[in-house]
């Protein structure tokens, strides 16, 4: 199916107003562009720890909406004498355009909504959430092999499945759909993280998983043998996407908890999660975020237990190390490319 996309050229102070109108008019889901500074809260929200350069805020802004492109589409239905109707009435978005620029007109005798131009482009209906699954394909890190969990739903037999099946020459083997959560394994960040956990981990240890996305690392640590695992994610996607591949995985359901939840802030989910009951705390996460968790980190961990951290910049290493020497005794660090990861040891 094919949509109009429209765009306002307008003003960032009148990005609220225009998207109030819009709503008004029944148009949801509207799509905004600018330039203004991130905010302090608005980092705290998101997973990047590089940010974007932008230009110079020069107050424009781009609102935009989509109407379904005009189109002969037959409503076929019955009336009251069961005789079918069929209306061939064209979908036309002239009366909806009219009323958005009526409406803007309205809100300039208040505010200053700049040129208040539209102009529009087509674009068609994608399966964007699918669509980047093309590109996922299995690869082998630290003996471990990532795979995508739909790679043996393609038709072949059981038999050919099992031939493919690298877990008869020692590997682990890691089947993965991540959804919309971050984590297939790919990216430095978690190989990093993968390397240390099957450095550090025995069987038997209790692992608590902060920032568990896709819950990779969880699924790795309980096939090296961790008796429990403990998982948190401040995403309810990443929550339900950790779980469901986690028992995909073999997991048994009662060996592992994921919570929603942010570990830094929530009190009661670390007593939830156990005082001084983990053998491994592993964060992949971010520096900023990993900075502070070192601290609450110590009174999670048994004496002697494992601090893994990765998602840290190799410009912010130094920071991280410093951090983290406050509260624990660094013990390794590993480079992959840009990426550093940090291990400590509570003494």
């Amino acid at each position: 199916m094919e949509w109009s996309k429209y765009t306002i050229k307008t003003l960032t102070t009148a990005e609220d107003a225009i998207s109030g109108m819009l709503a008004e008019l029944g148009i949801y889901g509207v799509e905004i562009e600018d330039n203004i500074p991130l905010s302090e809260e608005d980092k705290k929200t998101m997973f990047i720890d590089i940010l974007p350069e932008l230009p110079p805020d020069d107050g424009t802004a781009f609102v935009s909406f989509y109407l379904a492109s005009p189109d002969e589409e037959e409503d076929t239905s019955l009336n009251n004498s069961g005789i079918e109707i069929v209306d061939t009435t064209p979908v036309d978005n002239k009366e909806t355009l009219e009323a958005v620029r009526k409406g803007l007109s309205n809100l300039s005798d208040y505010i200053d909504i700049g040129e208040g131009s539209i102009f529009s482009s087509v674009t068609r209906d994608e399966d964007w959430i699918n669509n980047w699954k093309e590109f996922f394909k299995p690869f082998e890190v630290e003996g471990i092999v990532i795979r995508p969990s739909w790679e043996g739903a393609d038709g072949a037999s059981d038999a050919e499945n099992e031939a493919r099946d690298p877990e008869g020459d020692g590997k682990i083997v890691i089947e993965i759909d991540p959804g919309t959560a971050f984590g297939t394994g790919r990216h430095e960040t978690t190989k990093l993280c993968m390397g240390q956990v099957k450095k550090y981990l025995k069987p038997g240890m209790r692992v608590l998983d902060a920032g568990t996305g896709s819950g990779i690392l969880a699924i790795l640590a309980a096939k090296l043998g961790a008796s429990s695992i403990f998982g948190t994610d401040i995403d309810p996607i990443a929550v339900e996407a950790a779980k469901k591949n986690l028992v995909f995985n073999g997991v048994r359901e009662d060996s592992f908890t994921i919570e929603q939840g942010n570990l830094i802030e929530d009190e009661g989910l670390r007593k939830r999660a156990g005082l001084e009951s983990f053998d491994i705390v592993v964060a992949n996460i971010l520096a900023d975020v990993i900075i502070p968790m070192s601290a609450i980190t110590v009174p999670l961990l048994k004496k002697g237990g494992i601090f893994i951290s990765s998602g840290i910049i190799d410009s912010k290493e130094e920071e991280v190390r410093e951090a983290v020497e406050r509260h624990l005794k660094v013990i390794d660090i590993v480079h992959l490319n840009d990426w550093v990861s940090v291990v400590a040891r509570k003494e």
